[in-house]
């Protein structure tokens, strides 16, 4: 019974490390400079957040990528509130930030989104 119980320990442990580094191996490195050194901030009155490691929609677990979400808010009078937000992710072969995702939306409810990653076909209406 100790015996089976060892056994299983190291295999459940050999599985977890094999786990573990399969996902090590799949996080591709983070972008070298800040977002402000491949995208022009000062276009967005809110600035860009700091890349983060995305792994949901559009992208997705087997192939995340780096980004950043750019905000602009075009309205805030204290009663109605819009803003468009872009989003970049890095493109480590081409080394800049690739715009994948703009999104607008106010306080009413309307609310727009066009995403290109990954077909990156046509444009985002203006």
């Amino acid at each position: 019974m100790t015996r089976r119980l060892i056994a299983l320990l190291v295999l459940a442990t050999a599985s977890a490390a094999l786990v573990a580094a399969r996902a090590a191996a799949t996080t591709p490195p983070p972008p070298p400079q800040p977002p402000s050194a491949y995208v022009q901030t000062s276009n967005y009155s809110n600035g860009c957040s700091d890349w983060y490691l995305r792994s949901n929609y559009p992208m997705s677990a087997a192939d995340p990528k780096w980004v950043t979400t750019c905000v602009n808010v075009w309205a805030d009078d204290g009663w109605y509130y819009g803003e468009s937000d872009s989003s970049y992710y890095w493109n480590a072969t081409l080394q800049q930030a690739i715009l994948f995702d703009e999104l607008g939306w106010d306080n009413t409810g309307w609310w727009s989104d066009c995403t290109l990653y990954p077909v990156f076909i046509g444009a985002c209406p203006a």
